[in-house]
């Protein structure tokens, strides 16, 4: 293979040039979502998305200046974690929780202003987090948070990720 073979093609550079202008135009405040006024994400609308025969699940509700955001636990996609899975390096009992209810601080706005914050300020936002494996109770977990959140019985005053010395 010589080097010629490595570089792009002037298409290729062209078909990233005008995916990077098409993103780079990307309205960032939902008016280009396919949901439009109804995605939970870009507007402060609650959503609730189950399928039981995948034990999948998205619930967000939203809680005065809260967020509350039950999902998959995103620590079972961390790379680290995967290969370690593929390796056999992992016990079962070592795997991280299938669910995570976590409630954000996201003001009068909604979860995609959190886009707009460095990565200190997404990292503060987060006030509580809780994970488990049972599929069972992932509608009852996160409606406990969410009366938990709306009775202020969590102390959310603080992020559960305090910032680095």
């Amino acid at each position: 293979m010589n080097n010629e073979e490595n570089q792009p093609s002037g298409i290729e550079q062209e078909a990233e040039e005008i995916v990077r202008q098409a993103l780079s135009e990307m309205d960032l405040d939902g008016k280009d979502c396919p949901a439009g006024e109804d995605c939970a994400i870009h507007h402060r609308v609650d959503e609730e998305m189950i399928v039981d025969e995948d034990e999948f699940g998205r619930i967000i509700t939203y809680a005065g200046d809260y967020a509350v955001v039950s999902a998959d636990n995103p620590d079972l996609s961390d790379p680290v974690t995967l290969l370690k899975l593929v390796l056999k390096r992992l016990e079962a009992s070592d795997l991280p929780d299938l669910y995570e209810t976590c409630v954000f601080y996201v003001g009068k706005g909604s979860l995609a202003d959190l886009r707009k914050l460095d990565d200190t300020g997404r990292r503060e936002s987060i006030r509580f987090l809780q994970t488990h494996s049972e599929w069972g109770n992932f509608k009852g977990a996160h409606a406990a948070i969410v009366s938990s959140v709306g009775n202020g019985l969590i102390d959310l005053s603080q992020p559960v990720f305090p910032k680095e010395a």
